[in-house]
């Protein structure tokens, strides 16, 4: 499922019922996780448990990067702002901003002030220009020791 600025902006103004605010309860008697989605017969998009052990920024900032790796969110989509995503969600503001901050220092989004913030790659993109310079890396290293060509290739196939 692909989603565009549009869709994006629509499943955040929608809320579950039982998303957290409301007091709901899990079975066991866990505060069910707070979620923003697309309407309530359709699944959850971005979802923050409150018992988890990771904090809430790493969980939204998870949950995008795994859109955008996924192709779920597609290069130049604008994410929901801030307080909208924090609002949804029933979190801080500043919760919702230290994610984005982190997604934008690891090159996934890019803020463009009053504009908002938009997907700046996919991540698979991101991964082959990671890769490529690990690559680069490893040839000049492998170069340098005197290692031939098919000697490097059989340490990088031992290493997969």
């Amino acid at each position: 499922m692909r989603l565009d600025s549009e869709s994006l902006y629509q499943y955040i103004r929608y809320k579950l019922e039982g998303r957290g605010s409301d007091g709901a309860v899990d079975p066991d008697g866990r505060e069910s996780p707070r979620s923003a989605s697309r309407g309530a017969g359709d699944p959850v998009i971005l979802s923050v448990d409150p018992a988890s052990h990771k904090p809430p920024y790493e969980q939204v900032k998870d949950q995008i990067d795994g859109m955008i790796r996924t192709g779920e969110l597609a290069q130049g989509t604008r994410l929901p702002t801030v307080r909208q995503l924090a609002g949804d969600l029933g979190l801080a503001v500043n919760t919702v901003a230290r994610a984005y901050k982190e997604l934008e220092a690891d090159r996934l989004v890019e803020t463009r002030g009053r504009n908002g913030t938009f997907v700046l790659a996919s991540r698979s993109r991101v991964d082959d220009e990671e890769t490529r310079a690990a690559a680069t890396v490893f040839a000049r290293a492998a170069r340098r020791a005197g290692i031939s060509l098919a000697e490097a290739a059989e340490i990088l196939h031992r290493s997969w």
